[in-house]
C-alpha cells in the first residue's frame, strides 16, 4: 500500500505598462491609449492518493494483479485582470510613461470596467482507476539465484474521474458557472523484453478526455485591443482524445560495447478539439476571435537516438538523433463573412542532430551540427508554402586549468535557408567564453563571462507555427560581459547519538 500527498500554494503579481497607437487610413485622428495592467493571482493545489495491490493468482513463471488506486484533488485559484486606462484623466496627458495618477480615486476612475474582472476557480477531481496485469516471466537458476531472462506483461486499466467545478466572474457582469462531470479513461499495454533481456518493446493505446475552460463557456467579449477581440463559447462540448505509443530500447544489447539504441513513435488523434475561429473584417481590419469544436486535428511523431563509442579506448562518442514531428492543425477563418470555414494546415517538423565529444585527462572537446526541414501546406486560398531548412553546427570545449581555473568556449553558426520570407533566411554567429576560477574547497566560485562575443545576435525572431509563420521582436542585450560570483552552502546534518 502506497500513500502519496502534495501541497502547492503561489502568489504572483504582474504590473505592466503599454502604449497603443492606431492610425486610420482614412481619417487624421488616432486611437492613442495609455495603459496600466494590474493581474494579480492566488493559486492553491492539493493532492492525495491511495493505491494497493493484490496478488491474484500466481503459478510457475506466471502471475495475475489486481492495483486500486484512489485520488483526491483540490484547486482553487483567483485571478484579477484590471485594465487602466490613463489616457482618460486629464492629470495624466503630460505624465512620464510608466507612472500612475497621484490618488487611488483617479486611478479607479480610469478602470476599463467593461474589460476588467476578477475571477475564482474552485475545482474538486476524484479519480478511481484499476490495473489488471498479467506477468510471464522467464527465469533461471544461476550461481544459486534466479535471475530474469524475458518476460511479458498484459495491462488494462479502467479509470473514471469525477470534477466538480465552479467559476465566480465579477466583471461586465456577474456569473456564477458551475459543472459535475464524469470524465472516462481506459489504458492498454503490452511489453515484452526478449531473451536475454536484449531487447525491450512496448505498446500502448489509450483513450481520456478534455473538458473546455470554464472561462470560455461564459460566453464574454472582451475588446481592449480594438483590432482584436476575443468571445467566449457557451456551446462548447468535452474533447476525446485518441494515443497510441510504441517504443523500443536495448538493454543488454550493445551495453558491453557502451552502445544505446531506442526509438519512439507516438501518434494522437483529436475528436472535437478546441480550436480558434477567426473572422476578420476587411473593411475596418477588425479580427473577432472564438473558440470552437473541430474534428481532423491529430499529432504523429518519432524519435530515434544511438549512442556508440568510436574508438578503442572509449574516449571519443558518437550521437546519433532523428525527430520528426508531423501536424495536422484545423482552425476556422472567414473574411468578411459571419461564418467561418475550416481552414487545415499540415506542418512537419523534421531534425537530423549529430554530435561527437572526446573526454581526455582535463581536456573535454566537443563538435555539434544539426540539419532541421520545416514545411507547412495548405489548400487555404493565398497560403503560402513554407519550405525551411535550419543548419546549426558548431564546437566547445573545457579545459581545466592550474591553480583550480577553468575555461570553458564555444563557437556555433546558425543558417536558416529555403523561406520564401526573405528575412527569415539569415546566418548568425555566436561566440560565448567563461573563465571561472574556484577557491574554499571548490564553495566559492569567481567566474567571467563574455556572451555573444561577436555581437552578432538579432533581436527578430521569425518561427513557424502550425498556422503559419510568427515574427517576434525581443529587446536583448546584444552582447555582454558579466562577473558572477556563486557561493555554495552544504551543511550536513548532525548524526544522532
Amino acid at each position: 500500500m502506497e500513500l502519496t500527498s502534495d501541497f502547492r500554494a503561489g502568489r504572483r503579481k504582474v504590473h505592466s505598462f503599454d502604449r497603443y497607437t492606431l492610425n486610420f487610413a482614412d481619417s487624421p485622428e488616432e486611437d492613442c491609449r495609455n495603459r496600466y495592467y494590474d493581474t494579480p493571482s492566488d493559486n492553491l493545489e492539493a493532492n492525495v492518493g491511495l493505491s494497493w495491490a493484490y496478488l491474484l493468482f500466481s503459478k510457475g513463471f506466471q502471475a495475475v494483479t489486481l492495483s486500486p488506486s484512489i485520488s483526491y484533488g483540490y484547486v482553487h485559484s483567483q485571478q484579477e485582470n484590471s485594465l487602466y486606462r490613463l489616457d482618460w484623466l486629464e492629470e495624466m496627458n503630460d505624465a512620464d510613461f510608466g507612472t500612475l495618477p497621484s490618488t487611488r480615486d483617479a486611478l479607479i476612475a480610469a478602470l476599463d470596467r467593461y474589460n476588467s474582472y476578477l475571477s475564482t476557480r474552485n475545482c474538486h477531481t476524484l479519480l478511481a482507476s484499476t490495473a489488471f496485469r498479467y506477468s510471464y516471466d522467464v527465469r533461471e537458476r544461476r550461481d544459486n539465484n534466479e535471475v530474469r531472462t524475458a518476460f511479458w506483461r498484459l495491462s488494462f486499466t479502467p479509470g473514471i474521474e469525477l470534477k466538480a467545478e465552479s467559476l465566480d466572474f465579477d466583471g461586465q457582469q456577474q456569473a456564477k458557472h458551475s459543472r459535475t462531470e464524469l470524465l472516462p479513461a481506459m489504458t492498454l499495454r503490452l511489453e515484452r523484453n526478449t531473451r536475454g533481456m536484449m531487447h525491450q518493446f512496448w505498446l500502448e493505446g489509450s483513450y481520456r478526455q478534455q473538458l473546455p475552460a470554464l472561462f470560455s463557456l461564459l460566453g464574454l467579449r472582451f475588446d481592449s485591443d480594438p483590432l482584436n477581440v476575443s468571445e467566449g463559447n457557451t456551446g462548447l462540448c468535452r474533447t476525446d482524445v485518441f494515443s497510441t505509443e510504441l517504443y523500443y530500447t536495448s538493454d543488454q544489447w550493445g551495453m558491453e560495447k557502451q552502445r544505446r539504441l531506442s526509438g519512439l513513435i507516438r501518434a494522437t488523434f483529436y475528436r472535437n478539439a478546441v480550436a480558434t475561429a477567426q473572422i476578420y473584417d476587411a473593411t475596418t481590419g477588425v479580427r473577432t476571435f472564438r473558440p470552437q469544436n473541430v474534428d481532423g486535428n491529430c499529432h504523429i511523431a518519432f524519435d530515434g537516438k544511438f549512442s556508440t563509442p568510436v574508438d578503442a579506448h572509449k574516449g571519443w562518442v558518437l550521437n546519433l538523433a532523428l525527430s520528426n514531428n508531423f501536424y495536422r492543425n484545423t482552425d476556422l477563418q472567414a473574411t468578411n463573412s459571419p461564418i467561418a470555414e475550416s481552414s487545415t494546415v499540415c506542418t512537419n517538423y523534421m531534425a537530423l542532430p549529430l554530435s561527437m565529444e572526446c573526454n581526455y585527462k582535463k581536456l573535454r572537446i566537443g563538435a555539434k551540427f544539426q540539419t532541421a526541414w520545416h514545411s507547412a501546406r495548405s489548400r487555404r486560398e493565398h497560403f503560402q508554402r513554407i519550405n525551411g531548412v535550419n543548419i546549426d553546427a558548431g564546437i566547445y570545449g573545457n579545459l581545466q586549468l592550474p591553480w583550480k581555473m577553468q575555461l570553458a568556449t564555444d563557437f556555433s553558426f546558425y543558417a536558416h535557408r529555403g523561406f520564401a520570407n526573405a528575412v527569415m533566411n539569415t546566418d548568425h554567429f555566436v561566440w560565448n567564453a567563461q573563465l571561472s576560477k574556484s577557491i574554499l574547497h571548490g564553495n566559492l566560485i569567481f567566474a567571467l563571462v563574455g556572451y555573444d562575443i561577436l555581437g552578432d545576435i538579432s533581436s527578430l525572431n521569425y518561427t513557424v507555427n502550425m498556422q503559419g509563420v510568427t515574427e517576434t521582436w525581443r529587446n536583448v542585450i546584444p552582447r555582454y560581459g558579466m562577473l558572477r560570483v556563486i557561493y555554495k552552502l552544504n551543511k550536513q546534518p548532525k548524526k544522532r547519538q
